[in-house]
């Protein structure tokens, strides 16, 4: 759908900083990029920029920066081999850097 990597991790900042479910955003991106499964550089590709989107706009965009945190750990901790969403094993992932503890499921304020 997007035409590269870039455009479809400010794409999954956007959706994280609005209000879709972080397990749903990671899905976008595993069909918005390219051979996501296939070729591990154009995952190694989004999580660099999703961690050199937050070093920039910390300064003058924190909610955007700690969305753009939140989606590098995604893809961190992603597991290859299942495919995100609710179909597959279910994994926690604490996040606190919106200000909100998060679990791929659910929103907790904290």
């Amino acid at each position: 759908m997007h035409q590269s990597v870039v455009r479809a991790v400010l794409y999954a900042v956007m959706e994280l900083t609005g209000t879709m479910e972080p397990d749903d955003v990671l899905a976008h991106l595993m069909m918005n990029v390219p051979n996501w499964y296939g070729d591990m550089n154009q995952r190694e590709m989004a999580k660099e920029f999703s961690d050199y989107l937050a070093a920039r706009l910390a300064e003058f965009r924190p909610e955007e920066a700690a969305s753009a945190r939140v989606l590098r750990d995604l893809i961190r901790n992603q597991r290859i081999g299942k495919r995100a969403g609710r179909s597959g094993s279910r994994q926690d992932f604490w996040l606190v850097s919106l200000g909100r503890t998060k679990t791929l499921g659910e929103f907790r304020y904290q």
